[in-house]
């Protein structure tokens, strides 16, 4: 009788133990696709070399598998590679909508990629505003405007980059725990060399004793330009 209370603990114990997994599960949404069209998932941008694969069925497709760490991947179309979407890979059920219409493609479900896609918003926003700044000017892109124009231009450029910049490092000061602010702070260009090492010297320990932000971090202090990074 006496060891009935024990092994009640057992059991729970190895339920819990259980409940803890490491399994993730992309439901995918697949706009502008045929039944039969191959989706692919990567972590590798330049190449594409798939990790897995799967097929569209009634403008639906779905990734199942085991991911022990959250990675930076990429979901895209076998027929164009531009038809993609960044994500953060990890254990929990994310959502992703892929659209060959610019601006289209979403990803959400979990905290780091809900950031991801709010910062994704807000560069697709910088990008029409730019778009909008030549063509009020009657300019296309690649068209030499004048000197008047150059200076209006560049103007209201650094004005809408600067609130792109701004954007950029307010998600990685409120993600610098995670993948998203990691990758912010050592990968990505318009933050200030004070900002990113006020990143860095944010960053929990598990991410800020990674050679590349070591690395990184004394470059900055010693003033020279930052290493380029590879993730």
């Amino acid at each position: 009788m006496r060891l009935r209370p024990i092994l009640r603990l057992a059991a729970a114990i190895l339920l819990f133990a259980a409940c803890q997994s490491d399994s993730f599960k992309i439901e995918g949404t697949a706009e502008g696709f045929a039944d039969g069209d191959t989706i692919h998932l990567t972590t590798d941008p330049q190449e594409g070399k798939p990790l897995m694969s799967t097929v569209v069925k009634g403008s639906r497709f779905e990734f199942t598998g085991q991911a022990d760490s959250m990675m930076m991947c990429f979901i895209y179309s076998a027929k164009d590679m531009s038809v993609a979407q960044a994500f953060f890979l990890e254990p929990a059920t994310i959502k992703v909508k892929l659209s060959p219409v610019a601006g289209a493609s979403r990803v959400s479900g979990t905290r780091v990629n809900d950031a991801l896609q709010t910062l994704n918003d807000s560069a697709f926003v910088f990008q029409k505003e730019i778009e909008q700044l030549y063509a009020l000017m009657g300019l296309e892109p690649g068209v030499t405007p004048t000197e008047e124009q150059d200076k209006q231009l560049e103007s209201a450029i650094q004005e809408s980059y600067a609130k792109l910049t701004r954007h950029i490092y307010e998600t990685a000061r409120k993600n610098i725990d995670n993948e998203l602010g990691y990758l912010l702070a050592t990968d990505l260009n318009g933050i200030t060399d004070e900002q990113r090492l006020t990143l860095i010297n944010n960053m929990p320990v598990r991410l800020r004793q990674r050679p590349d932000v070591k690395e990184l971090e004394e470059a900055l202090k010693h003033g020279r330009a930052p290493i380029p990074q590879n993730h």
